[in-house]
């Protein structure tokens, strides 16, 4: 096992070096973006993890991030609970990217996956933050690793705080990533101990 247990393998796989599915992705994310207005807008990769994501540059200089979600890895009423949770997080003064619906008023536009599994992809448009991953950032000499982290524990607990006072909508649903959730016999993530390195 080398990643998630969740979704199908051709959506992860783009910049590896397989043209069709680098092909594969960019073709899902230019058909959806007309869902949102932005049918002429740049398009570029930036990664494949939990998503296949590109960066969206629009005529009139907006940035937003475009998320291809893996078939079979959340559904629906789970991505649109991480969006109602993002918002409340932005809501709260958290800097958190905020959902941008498409032209229908929908949070999430549904569009052809031509990879090896088929069928189609749910692709979500959220508003760009810039940012520098954080071994760049400490790598390149831009932060004090100490800075950086006591830094990022305030945040977290602003995060933790908003969480604690904030009420969920109905039927939110997200995994649980509790003890279980992470090395218990089916971790959400996948079996660890099967990694070679381990």
């Amino acid at each position: 096992m080398t990643g998630p247990a969740h979704g199908a393998d051709d959506d992860r796989a783009h910049g590896d070096g397989d043209p069709a599915r680098d092909a594969a992705a960019r073709a899902c994310a230019i058909a959806a973006l007309p869902h949102w207005g932005l049918a002429d807008a740049g398009l570029d990769f930036v990664a494949a993890r939990e998503n296949v994501v590109f960066r969206v540059r629009a005529a009139d200089g907006r940035r937003y991030a475009l998320r291809i979600h893996r078939a079979g890895y959340h559904d629906l009423d789970e991505l649109l609970a991480e969006h109602a949770w993002t918002t409340a997080l932005s809501d709260a003064g958290i800097p958190t990217p905020r959902p941008v619906p498409t032209l229908a008023g929908e949070a999430y536009a549904e569009a052809p996956w031509a990879g090896p599994s088929g069928g189609t992809r749910q692709v979500g448009l959220i508003d760009w933050i810039d940012g520098v991953p954080m071994p760049d950032a400490i790598a390149g000499g831009r932060a004090d690793p100490v800075v950086l982290l006591e830094a990022i524990g305030a945040l977290i607990a602003r995060m933790h705080a908003q969480a604690v006072v904030w009420t969920p909508p109905p039927n939110f649903r997200r995994p649980l990533l509790d003890a279980d959730g992470l090395i218990g016999e089916r971790p959400w993530w996948g079996s660890f101990w099967d990694l070679p390195e381990f």
